[in-house]
This record gives C-alpha cells, structure tokens and sequence, in this order.
C-alpha cells in the first residue's frame, strides 16, 4: 500500500486467518484493516495525532508526509516554529524538496455496508 503524500510503501499483514480463503489462500478482509495506535496532541491550538511506539496493527505508517494539510504543517506555517519531529525532504523531484515534513499517523476512512 502507499500513500500519494508518503514517503514509504506500507505492507499490509494478517497475522491470524480470519477464515476467508480464496483458492486455500487466507484472504484480508475491510474488518481486518486496523492502523497502529496513535497518540492525539495538540500543536498550537491544532489537534495532531503522533505515531505510537507499539506495532499494534496490521500497519503502521508511510513514513513522512508531504502534505500541506498535515496538522503538524499547518501548525508549524501559523507559529512559525517547527515541531521537533520533522525531517527535511532530501528528494529533489517532490515539491516539499528541503522543506519540512513530518511523520505520517495514517487513518482509515470509514467503510460503507
């Protein structure tokens, strides 16, 4: 999986069978997608949600994001300070290229019966 503001392909593990097989292959269903746990803070006034510590999901990040939406982004742009989690962009080809950027907390948008 990836994202299209990441920086990294998330691979996304089923480590119990659910029991849907296809052709004796266990198979991932919608229920079975579930992002680590992150921890909610707020930056400026901006709530944000940080990446926990424990891979308690069946994926965890992207890496960075490169998004300008990214709480942490906005915040940094109003106060003018950084967050201290943030890297530079070292690729030159994406448009944030020595820009910061900061760690992806992915969530999941929630599925339609």
């Amino acid at each position: 999986m990836h994202c299209t503001f990441g920086t990294h392909e998330e691979v996304l593990n089923k480590q119990d069978p659910n029991g849907v097989y296809i052709n004796g292959n266990p198979m991932l269903t919608v229920e079975d997608c579930v992002v680590s746990a992150s921890e909610p803070g707020t930056i400026q006034g901006i709530p944000y949600d940080k990446m926990g510590q424990e891979l308690d999901g069946n994926f965890y990040s992207f890496g960075f994001c490169r998004s300008e939406l990214l709480p942490m982004k906005v915040a940094e742009k109003n106060s003018g300070m950084p967050d201290s989690s943030y890297i530079f962009d070292p690729d030159p080809t994406e448009p944030t290229f020595n820009q910061y950027i900061y760690p992806c907390a992915p969530k999941l948008l929630p599925t339609v019966s």
